[in-house]
């Protein structure tokens, strides 16, 4: 019981002293990042919560170095203390029991925090930087064609970036003034003070009758033609003309009555299917009509109106490649579910994702259904409204339904930071990044950056806790509490550069063995050499 007593004291004492120093460090963290940050390249709105993450990001990295130095401290100040205040009458054994316990937790908190909460912590940071980095090269886009007087294509730009600032008064300012001068340069109607009058030359009339006859402009035949047999009543050619033109255009205007009766019940038609939403269909129905009457401008507004509302359930492939080359994020990994089926997931690969205000365009998409194992990729596609489209003509609508209730993509990792990943996701990820052309050696070298940070972090703490008793056995009670700082101090220090040193001979053990063994081999190897280093140095 006393045992029990007394390593549950250690562990205690260990668990204050280790959430002590994770909580200096990121103190220190939080105020470096304040002083340190680049403006250029994080929003003022977004400042404090890129501080927070990317503190948070560099504490997690920092916890083998950490954790570590705790142990070492917290052995040594106990077992010194104790020992200048006559008390110390914990054993050795207490501290091997509260070394494993502390083993234990420290394995699955450094595995928790870097497996689930620094992914998401990095996704954060890596979403600000970009963001910021986008809404920029909008801006800079923006200033060179106001250089240039272009000034719509200036605002245009200008309004983008607010959409990343929307509180940045200089620039809300500027677009006000450069709506300004955009009007001022609209030139002004002409106007005629004189219209030509018509002609009353016979000669003349009678040529502008032949001419709009040719053009088919039948009504303004038949005036001309009128104008100029009150002025020759005789003339034969032009009374057999006249009655040929007023024959065609009445022939035209009864098919005309047919063609007008035909449209209209069109039109009808394509409202009804507004009413119904039925979008798709409406704008099909409008596009027929138009390409067979392209002359007839009454068209032209049904046709505007279904086009609007078709982009609101679907969209054109002119608009995405239109929009193609405007900036956004590049080489983008997600997995979502499927929010029509239950338990089906994917994992969707998108080269390229442009903001365009509201809109979200997707270029060169791969979709991996880790259900079905099935794969299908696709050359545009667009979030709209719930739902996904994807497509590579206009001749496709290829709907899908995930799970994401945000407006744009706030959990994108990007592929070039694949070690990002969490150590779950990468048994998942791997038929998918094979299937879009990545080779399987990006997941050998994830999972050996894994497993030897894990093996060479074991072994830190299992050298740091050799250290602390050599520490504790060379203490005596007549040492000063300056040469326990100094002590310490070096021991500290030792910790700091051990977990780097072993890492980096973990790192090349692995590579020579793996020269002629397997990876999975050439890892139990290692482990087992730290496991027999340690035992030897223990009872050394």
């Amino acid at each position: 019981m006393a045992q029990n007593r007394g390593s549950s004291f250690i562990i205690n004492k260990l668990l204050t002293i280790s959430a002590g120093l994770i909580l200096l460090v990121f103190i220190i963290m939080v105020s470096y990042q304040s002083f340190t940050y680049d403006i250029e390249s994080v929003l003022k709105k977004s400042k404090g919560q890129y501080i927070i993450f990317s503190s948070l990001v560099k504490t997690i990295e920092l916890l083998p170095y950490i954790l570590s130095s705790a142990l070492i401290l917290s052995f040594c100040l106990i077992y010194s203390i104790g020992l200048r205040k006559g008390k110390n009458d914990l054993q050795e054994t207490d501290y091997i029991i509260a070394f494993f316990i502390f083993l234990l937790i420290a394995f699955l908190f450094t595995a928790i925090l870097n497996e689930a909460v620094k992914p998401f912590m990095n996704l954060k940071v890596s979403e600000i930087l970009i963001t910021t980095k986008l809404s920029y090269q909008y801006l800079k886009k923006a200033k060179e064609y106001e250089l240039q007087g272009k000034y719509s294509l200036a605002i245009e730009n200008y309004k983008r970036y607010l959409t990343f600032e929307p509180k940045n008064i200089d620039i809300i300012d500027l677009v006000a003034e450069l709506e300004r001068k955009k009007y001022s340069e609209i030139p002004k109607p002409q106007i005629k003070t004189s219209e030509t009058p018509p002609p009353t030359n016979p000669a003349s009339l009678y040529n502008l009758a032949i001419y709009h006859t040719k053009m088919k402009e039948y009504v303004l035949a038949i005036y001309y033609l009128e104008r100029y047999l009150l002025l020759n009543p005789n003339d034969t050619n032009a009374k057999s003309l006249y009655d040929k033109v007023k024959a065609v255009y009445e022939s035209e205007v009864l098919n005309k009555k047919e063609d007008a009766l035909y449209i209209m019940q069109q039109k009808r038609l394509g409202m009804s299917y507004i009413k119904q939403n039925k979008y798709v269909e409406a704008y099909n129905l409008f596009v027929a009509l138009s390409k067979k009457y392209p002359n007839d401008k009454s068209i032209k507004p049904y046709l505007e109106e279904a086009t609007n509302l078709y982009r609101k359930v679907d969209f054109f492939v002119s608009d995405a490649y239109e929009k193609k080359d405007y900036p956004g994020f590049n080489s983008t990994l997600l997995k979502l579910k499927d929010a029509k089926k239950e338990n089906v997931y994917y994992l969707i690969f998108i080269d390229k994702v442009v903001y365009y205000f509201d809109e979200i365009y997707l270029y060169d998409v791969s979709l991996y259904n880790l259900s079905t194992k099935s794969f299908q990729s696709y050359k545009y596609g667009k979030k709209v409204q719930n739902y996904f489209v994807f497509k590579n003509s206009d001749l496709e609508h290829v709907i899908t339904y995930f799970d994401i209730k945000i407006p744009y993509f706030k959990n994108f990792i990007l592929l070039r930071s694949f070690n990002l990943f969490p150590l779950y996701t990468v048994f998942d990820l791997k038929n998918f990044i094979q299937s879009i052309g990545y080779h399987p050696s990006l997941f050998i070298d994830y999972l050996k950056q894994k497993i030897l940070f894990y093996i060479s972090f074991l072994f830190t703490l299992m050298i740091s806790f050799k250290l602390s008793m050599i520490g504790m056995k060379r203490s005596d009670s007549h040492i000063t509490i300056i040469e326990i700082i100094f002590f310490l101090l070096s021991i500290f220090l030792i910790s700091i550069s051990g977990y780097q040193l072993l890492f980096m001979v973990h790192k090349g053990l692995y590579i020579l063995f793996t020269l002629s063994i397997s990876p999975l081999l050439a890892f139990i190897i290692i482990f087992t050499i730290d496991l027999i280093i340690w035992v030897l140095m223990y009872f050394a």
